[in-house]
């Protein structure tokens, strides 16, 4: 069976950080997060699609409000488990993930109360890239749990004075955990995956976005025929404010909570693991950042 591991990448997809966006996509480590899985090279691809809406939030120095954002990234995510490699007793693996995004938002530009200017942007391009150096994985029967050091670096296409923007010119460092209990005999899962994003000043704007905490979680039963079937959902909180000359908005902190059906099947296709999981999450009790709809449609092959 394949489980997730820990195939992060950056999306477009968290508020009061600049930009109204985040470095993790929200979501995104449901089924099995915290198995790392058997020896050998893993290719995961996700297509994402984000719709949401927020009261204000801060684009290149500017405040926009009523806005409305539209985004669709393509997630490329290649991971390695070394065989017959132990790090102090655990499994060792490392991941590349590079996205590519397009993205539209509208709303009306607010400057000292006064609106300037209303209508719509978009742009497409290559994401800010994720690399995971380090990814442990322990396993202690029905108990699984897994440790990474992820680091996104600001590579992702990046334009000054523009509406919208792919990149987000700051890099992250991303400690995170995760553990699963399953059982094979009963088919059961409980998971969750904590992550603690440390977000670097973007140079250019002088705003330094704050630290956030996100936690993925996962609740599903899996079937004999390879369909699991289950609710998740995630929460994110903001833990320190932003802050800079950029920060027009205050010494904001996000928060969101999420919830939605998950749908996965596995299988085998001449020997390689393929595994199939579409997720749906619908944000409320949202505070300082964006508020919508997330999908995910997502396919891991093991080669």
């Amino acid at each position: 069976m394949i489980s997730v591991f820990l195939l992060l990448g950056p999306a477009p997809a968290a508020l009061a950080a600049e930009n109204g966006t985040g470095l993790y996509p929200l979501g995104y480590r449901v089924f099995l997060p915290g198995v790392m899985p058997e020896a050998g090279v893993y290719f995961r691809n996700d297509f994402y699609w984000y719709s949401a809406s927020a009261n204000a939030v801060v684009i290149e120095n500017e405040v926009t409000v009523n806005g409305d954002i539209r985004a669709f990234a393509d997630f490329v995510n290649l991971s390695l488990v070394f065989p017959a490699a132990k790090l102090i007793g655990a499994d060792y693996g490392i991941v590349l993930a590079v996205p590519v995004v397009y993205s539209k938002i509208s709303g009306d530009v607010d400057i000292a109360g006064v609106i300037s200017d209303k209508g719509q942007s978009h742009t497409s391009g290559g994401g800010d890239m994720l690399f995971t150096p380090v990814s442990l994985g322990w396993h202690w029967g029905k108990l699984h749990f897994m440790a990474a050091l992820s680091m996104y670096f600001p590579t992702g296409e990046y334009h000054k004075n523009t509406d919208i923007t792919i990149g987000k010119n700051r890099f992250a460092l991303d400690p995170n955990i995760a553990f699963t209990w399953f059982d094979p005999e009963l088919g059961y899962e409980a998971s969750a995956a904590l992550g603690y994003t440390m977000n670097q000043a973007n140079r250019t704007t002088q705003y330094k976005s704050g630290d956030e905490i996100h936690l993925d979680f996962t609740l599903a039963k899996y079937f004999k025929n390879g369909v699991a079937a289950g609710c998740g959902g995630y929460y994110y909180q903001q833990v320190t404010a932003d802050r800079g000359n950029g920060a027009l908005l205050g010494p904001s902190k996000g928060r969101v909570i999420a919830l939605g059906p998950i749908v996965s099947y596995n299988t085998k296709v001449k020997g390689h693991d393929i595994s199939l999981s579409f997720k749906y999450f619908r944000e409320f009790d949202s505070k300082d950042r964006w508020s919508g709809n997330a999908f995910y449609l997502t396919s891991i092959i093991e080669f």
